[in-house]
């Protein structure tokens, strides 16, 4: 109550590198955040105020959508717009998470919210926008923590130097993703 209320911005990668067990993990995780009877269960529901902003993309952002509040109906829709993604294409983790946060920070004062940003990836990354993001993400003086989670054939190379400029953390969705998604709502 007395906090201020979450603003997540999930990056969900649906690129080719996710196919098989990866996308099947990526989307039954946020089967355990947005399904509500799920995220009961697992302490995770979401809460009147909070807001989520879901990032799909492979080698480009594909689509970002967005549920306020804590009504069942739209974050279930949410979660199936989420699930009818197919993966294919490459990865560039970067640019998801710089509109991500631009698309957040248009249409939100973030001032208003504890910001996350929630990346659900393999880590495997093509690289050539990472620099770019990084002088954009310190000229942004916010400090909004990057956490990953990671699935399938997972590198945490590049998302433990996120970790680090964010000063946030590296979960692996594979062995405890229940736990994952609680550290990143108590960090939040």
């Amino acid at each position: 109550m007395f906090r201020k209320p979450s603003l997540n911005i999930y990056c969900l990668d649906f690129s080719g590198s996710m196919k098989g067990d990866g996308n099947s993990q990526l989307v039954e995780a946020m089967k355990q955040l947005l399904i509500q009877e799920n995220a009961e269960k697992n302490l995770l529901q979401a809460a009147e105020n909070e807001v989520n902003v879901a990032v799909l993309f492979d080698e480009e952002v594909r689509a970002i959508y967005t549920s306020e509040g804590a009504d069942e109906e739209y974050l279930e829709e949410l979660f199936h717009k989420i699930a009818d993604e197919e993966p294919i294409g490459g990865t560039d983790i970067y640019t998801a998470m710089d509109k991500g946060i631009e698309f957040t920070s248009m249409n939100f004062d973030m001032s208003e919210y504890c910001t996350a940003v929630i990346l659900l990836t393999d880590g495997a990354s093509q690289t050539e926008n990472r620099e770019l993001f990084t002088e954009k993400y310190k000229a942004l003086g916010e400090d909004i923590p990057i956490f990953s989670i990671m699935f399938g054939d997972a590198e945490d190379e590049q998302l433990n130097e996120l970790a680090e400029l964010t000063n946030a953390r590296v979960f692996d969705g594979r062995t405890d993703l229940i736990g994952a998604f609680r550290s990143v709502k108590g960090y939040n």
